[in-house]
């Protein structure tokens, strides 16, 4: 796995715009065990994600973290444990001329900039308020000018799309649920005209780990 940047030490303060905002905080036991219930949530169609890796949530207890709120509908995502870990997958994999759909913190854009094996990283994001957040913290590592930044709709964005890629991946959910499964497989499709070759990759976040959990 490559190594994964703490990223509470590259986002130095707690920046904000109009929408969004960083927030550095430690992790506690007392929000461990809010976020991480021990037993996994009674909603039939939610992938407890914070309940699957509580182990990992535990040894976190005590570190800093950044989490990126929305002002009106709070966390969107957070560099815990859960959220690292089920990243492993892309991290292991992703190689040459890659199309990333969800900005997010760059929790696994960081760890690419300096890799030899990485190309090009084109990140395809909704907001724009989170691109001005997020972007120049991410600028500022490119020194290698690998990424670039567009504004556009992964569900739409297929439609006009001509460039190839090694490697797609999709992670535009703040949280997974049964329906999620049902989008990440119209996006596969719409996607796999933009594949090079049948060797390249083609991942969401969670997906494989959520078919076991589901499909059972």
């Amino acid at each position: 796995m490559r190594e994964i940047l703490d990223i509470s030490k590259i986002y130095k303060s707690n920046a904000e715009t109009k929408n969004f905002k960083l927030i550095k905080a430690t992790w506690s036991k007392e929000s461990h065990d809010f976020w991480t219930p021990k037993e996994p949530p009674e909603f039939d169609d939610l992938y407890p994600l914070h309940w699957i890796y509580r182990k990992e949530s535990e040894q976190d207890i005590g570190k800093d973290y950044v989490a990126l709120v929305h002002k009106q509908y709070g966390t969107m995502m957070s560099s815990h444990a859960s959220e690292i870990i089920s990243c492993k997958d892309f991290l292991d994999k992703a190689y040459g001329d890659i199309l990333n759909f969800g900005l997010g913190l760059g929790i696994v854009i960081f760890p690419l900039l300096d890799d030899p094996t990485v190309k090009s990283i084109k990140i395809v994001e909704l907001d724009k308020d989170l691109i001005e957040l997020i972007s120049p913290f991410i600028k500022e590592r490119d020194v290698n000018n690998k990424v670039s930044i567009v504004h556009g709709d992964a569900f739409t964005y297929h439609r006009e799309l001509k460039e190839k890629f090694d490697t797609i991946f999709f992670d535009i959910w703040p949280s997974l649920y049964l329906k999620t499964l049902i989008e990440m497989e119209f996006l596969h499709r719409a996607y796999i005209k933009n594949l090079k070759t049948n060797k390249s990759l083609m991942m969401s976040w969670c997906y494989n780990d959520m078919k076991k959990y589901f499909i059972r």
